[in-house]
């Protein structure tokens, strides 16, 4: 029951931290944030999503490590030069999407805490920003989800190339694999199987997380 309060408390602060917070002095640079420095007071430990692990963290909670925060924060710097009215109305139509259908703090801190690499949550900020800013719908919001969650980081280089150019020589085999597994490419039918085909998510993928 503690650790479902735990959760809970967590997910409400993230949504209260998107809907109200001023992030304009979020850190930018999560590589040199520790645990203490955010133990003291400041500015990033005022941010509720951001205050409420601390808080948790101090009564000896097991909320995962300081990996977390970097994370969070990470995620949180891409929202800065969005408007907190415009993150507001984007949470109220984002939860009454009946195609997105959870809460938008359950589904981010679900996908934070599975992120394997620091680049992710980046790419997790950006597209949630793009939603904001009604450049994708709900379904390809959780497509990127998808995408960012599955992705291997190192594979992306490739990608604007393979979707220059699918048959492409200089594509290795292993990036193909890992494109498909993402959601990055696909087998069409009645094709042979070697032929591999960037999807309509790569080329959103490329545009809005990459390209800008």
């Amino acid at each position: 029951m503690k650790a479902i309060m735990e959760s809970e408390q967590l997910e409400q602060s993230l949504t209260d931290t998107l809907r109200k917070s001023d992030l304009s002095s979020v850190a930018t640079d999560a590589g040199e944030l520790v645990i203490d420095s955010l133990l003291d007071e400041g500015v990033v430990k005022d941010i509720p999503a951001v205050g409420a692990i601390v808080s948790l963290w101090k009564t000896g909670a097991n909320i995962r490590d300081h990996y977390f925060i970097k994370k969070l924060v990470l995620f949180l710097s891409e929202l800065q030069k969005v408007d907190v009215s415009e993150r507001n109305e984007m949470i109220n139509r984002l939860e009454d999407d009946p195609k997105y259908g959870q809460k938008a703090g359950e589904s981010l801190v679900l996908l934070l805490e599975r992120l394997d690499d620091m680049q992710k949550p980046t790419l997790l900020g950006k597209a949630f920003k793009a939603y904001c800013k009604n450049e994708i719908d709900s379904v390809q919001l959780q497509s990127l989800y998808r995408v960012i969650d599955r992705s291997f980081i190192p594979h992306l280089t490739y990608l604007p190339e393979f979707i220059n150019d699918p048959q492409a020589a200089g594509t290795p085999g292993e990036v193909l694999g890992t494109f498909v597994d993402s959601g990055l490419a696909w087998v069409p039918p009645n094709y042979a199987t070697t032929t591999i085909m960037p999807t309509n998510i790569a080329r959103l993928f490329n545009s809005i997380l990459l390209e800008k």
